[in-house]
């Protein structure tokens, strides 16, 4: 595999694999935690599911700033928003209203992961193989995503099963430490893109030395080649 594939399949593997285990465990998380009563709960579980299907929205919002601002600084605003969701979830899950507001900047982190990934395979790895690679990310993400049942049994407590004193919260906070902070090792990868591409585009605008010298040399030739035969001409 290339190396800009590989961080393109770093980056779409854990970010998806976040998208969708906050999906799966966000019901199970609001009962562990109990910062609300059940029907409040309830109620913002609908209205999670309420914003995530009108989260069509935003393919229409990250096609434009993919035409606007480039695919690195939308690679860069994905990871973004999901650092942003990370820390509303850590630093405000107690309060209703951030917490609604975390669901819309969720689900526009969301709706950004595929189309931006999508976007990358072909402009920087062309058509020729964009099938095989799309399937082999979608495929390797999807293998991912077998693990998220494991993870919500590990850092589940027991308060969503029966609330009573003494009930265990689980590790929700030190997860999203961990993915907030996985979050920002990921913010790498476009950066080092970035580095890559522009480096690039440097040295296709220099000139070869190697290049100069024999063009120099050939020039110097051809006018010594034409003094000979105008002096030929004369003496003719």
């Amino acid at each position: 595999l290339s190396g800009v594939y590989a961080r393109l399949l770093v980056v779409f593997i854990f970010t998806s694999f976040m998208a969708n285990f906050y999906v799966a465990s966000l019901t199970i998380e609001l009962a562990d935690m109990n910062y609300f009563p059940s029907d409040l709960q309830h109620s913002m579980a609908r209205n999670f599911t309420l914003i995530t299907s009108g989260g069509m929205l935003g393919s229409f919002l990250v096609g434009w700033l993919m035409d606007r601002i480039g695919l690195v600084s939308c690679t860069i605003l994905t990871i973004v928003m999901g650092q942003l969701h990370m820390l509303i979830v850590i630093f405000c899950s107690g309060m209703r209203a951030p917490m609604i507001v975390g669901f819309f900047v969720y689900t526009m982190f969301r709706q950004f992961l595929f189309p931006v990934f999508i976007a990358c395979l072909s402009a920087r790895l062309g058509f020729k193989y964009f099938g095989m690679l799309n399937g082999l990310g979608f495929a390797s993400s999807g293998i991912a995503q077998l693990l998220l049942a494991t993870l919500v049994r590990a850092v589940k407590g027991t308060c969503h099963v029966q609330m009573e004193e003494g009930c265990s919260q689980g590790y929700w906070q030190e997860l999203h430490g961990v993915q907030l902070c996985v979050l920002t090792a990921l913010l790498v990868v476009p950066l080092l893109d970035s580095y890559f591409e522009s480096r690039t585009k440097t040295r296709s605008f220099e000139p070869k030395r190697e290049e100069f010298i024999a063009g120099y040399g050939t020039t110097q030739e051809q006018v010594e080649d034409d003094g000979e035969a105008c002096e030929a001409g004369i003496l003719i």
